[in-house]
């Protein structure tokens, strides 16, 4: 490697000091530019005091930054309000976007790269301690088998109580009857009723908390819960 100036070569005098500021500026872009984030998804990022300026993106410059927060989508890195580009995970194939999580507090370093997103530009993550935190949605991580069942943000269905369990719908028939969800949590649900006259066959699905009545018999084109049934995954 060599550097565009010599400093032996250079004669005495004063009138030098600004290839010295320029040589400065041209060694510290060659390490990592320590930053400043805000934001979740849409990641501003302000140059740390005595970091060299930027006021262009030049290939394979490396910023460093402390997440301000969770991502809940699509990453966009934002450096010296130069522009907003994509942020990609490992080898710049994929852009980050939920699960792949970039947790609060967590150091990480990108690097930027002209060629990715077509040509159009973007950053790549790149050091080898900024594992990506795989989403899990968790509020009760307490064991691996919770973490597991969670992965990448999806709840598996599963028999035990809790974020995961899977079950039927209440179903209570007749003219006074309903179908409901069970107690507790958040469910997300397909139900359905049959009525025994035609064009009564009405489904339904949604997210409720528990315990809600999906509907009732009133609320059906039958007026009647019959041949009802349905299902149910607990996400909360």
């Amino acid at each position: 490697m060599t550097f565009p100036t010599i400093f032996a070569n250079l004669p005495t005098g004063s009138s030098n000091l600004n290839i010295f500021d320029t040589m400065f500026n041209v060694v510290g872009g060659m390490g990592c530019i320590f930053c400043t984030a805000s934001g979740a998804n849409t990641i501003t990022l302000t140059l740390n005091t005595n970091m060299p300026n930027v006021t262009a993106y030049a290939n394979y410059q490396k910023f460093g930054f402390v997440a301000a927060a969770d991502n809940t989508g699509a990453v966009t890195l934002n450096v010296n309000g130069i522009g907003a580009l994509q942020a990609f995970g490992p080898g710049g194939t994929n852009q980050l976007s939920y699960p792949q999580v970039l947790t609060v507090g967590t150091y990480y370093e990108f690097i930027y790269n002209s060629a990715l997103n077509s040509g159009a530009g973007g950053f790549e993550i790149v050091s080898a301690n900024c594992a990506l935190t795989p989403a899990n949605d968790l509020s009760d991580v307490g064991s691996a088998a919770n973490s597991l069942a969670n992965i990448n943000g999806a709840h598996i269905p599963a028999t035990a109580s809790g974020i995961g369990q899977w079950m039927g719908v209440v179903v209570t028939t007749g003219s006074s009857g309903s179908i409901a969800l069970p107690a507790g949590g958040t469910w997300a649900y397909f139900a359905f009723n049959i009525g025994s006259a035609l064009g009564t066959t009405q489904t339904w699905q949604s997210v409720a908390a528990g315990g809600t009545t999906i509907v009732a018999a009133a609320g059906t084109s039958a007026g009647t819960i019959e041949n009802a049934g349905g299902f149910c995954w607990r996400i909360a």
